[in-house]
């Protein structure tokens, strides 16, 4: 199982990190538009910040 915690208090997890990259994609699209964050930067974020559950 991995996990994210975003900075607004949101915990994401999936049971892999391409799961993982699927919710937060969708979490960043719907409650953080103005991030504008494109694939790549949702996948470091994981890669940066992203645990095992």
């Amino acid at each position: 199982m991995r996990a994210l915690d975003c900075d607004c208090g949101q915990h994401l997890d999936a049971n892999d990190d391409a799961g993982l990259f699927e919710k937060a994609r969708a979490h960043v699209d719907q409650v953080h538009p103005d991030m504008d964050l494109d694939d790549d930067q949702v996948k470091a974020l994981i890669a940066e910040r992203g645990y095992d559950k």
